[in-house]
Parts: C-alpha cells; structure tokens; sequence
C-alpha cells in the first residue's frame, strides 16, 4: 500500500531513511501510472534503496521495448520520442539513431522532400548523407532540385528562406 506508506514516510519528515523511502514510494506510485520515465528517475535518485535500482531497469525496460514495437507497427516517430527518452541506455541512441536515418531515407524515397526537410532540422545529429555514385548524378541532380523546392515552398511562409530552415 504505497500510499499509506508515503504518508507514513512523509510524517517522519526526514527521519532516518525515511526520505528515500517516501522518494522509492512515490516511483512505485508512478508505475502504477504507467508514468515509466518518471518512475525511473525517482528511482535512479535513490539506487541503494531498496531493489530502486533493479526497478530503474525493468522501467527502461519497458520503454525500449515499446520503442521497438513501434518501430515493428510502422510509427517511426513514437519510436524515435522513446528511445529518446532513453538517452544512453543499453543500444538506445544507436537504435534512435539508425531509426532516424531510415525514417529519413524513406522520406526520401517516397519524395516527401518537405518531411525529410523537418526531420532534416529536427534531428541533424542522427542524419548522415551517403557520398554520390557518378552514374547516379543525374538522379541526385533531379532530386536536388525537388528538394530545393520543397524547400522554398517550406519557407515561403516565413518570407526567410534561412531563418526557416534554422
């Protein structure tokens, strides 16, 4: 009973271990939410609590995992906002990452040159450009030029072409 317990934690007002164990009650509170990020930095707050710890680590657990079954249902984007979450955990920036790149080459390919644009400036980190194959150039020149487009097209709304884009 997590809430009488942080009651109980809170009436001892610091007492002890009592702080810990009012911040260990209160994560546990949050998986009950399902609040899974949320559970996992109160707990990382307080590691030798406990199995706080442990919990941290079935929390991201779980995160990562939806993350991956995102990725599987076709929803690049929620995918990529919870691996985020994740930061360095386990292979989570890698996963993030490669998920970005995909999400970005496919854009590409389907010729949403103004959604590969704002993924483009939403995560420049993750996005790599392959070097040309001069018997593809004039593919890449066609394709630049669809981008420019979508490009101006983006902008024209700001009346500044380079302040759209940063």
């Amino acid at each position: 009973d997590y809430e009488r317990a942080r009651a109980a934690f809170t009436a001892l007002n610091g007492f002890g271990d009592s702080a810990g164990m009012l911040s260990y009650c209160e994560a546990c509170l949050l998986e009950q939410e399902e609040s899974w990020m949320a559970a996992v930095e109160k707990f990382l707050q307080i590691p030798d609590i406990l199995d706080a710890s442990a919990r941290a680590d079935s929390d991201r657990d779980r995160i990562y995992n939806e993350a991956a079954a995102a990725l599987s249902a076709g929803d690049p984007e929620s995918a990529i906002s919870l691996y985020s979450l994740l930061g360095d955990y386990r292979d989570s920036a890698e996963q993030r990452n490669s998920t970005v790149q995909q999400y970005f080459q496919k854009r590409l390919q389907q010729r949403d040159y103004e959604g590969a644009l704002l993924l483009m400036d939403m995560e420049p980190d993750a996005i790599t450009l392959e070097p040309v194959n001069p018997a593809r150039l004039p593919d890449v020149e066609g394709f630049l030029g669809n981008f420019i487009s979508a490009y101006l097209y983006f902008s024209a709304n700001t009346g500044d072409a380079v302040s759209a884009y940063y």
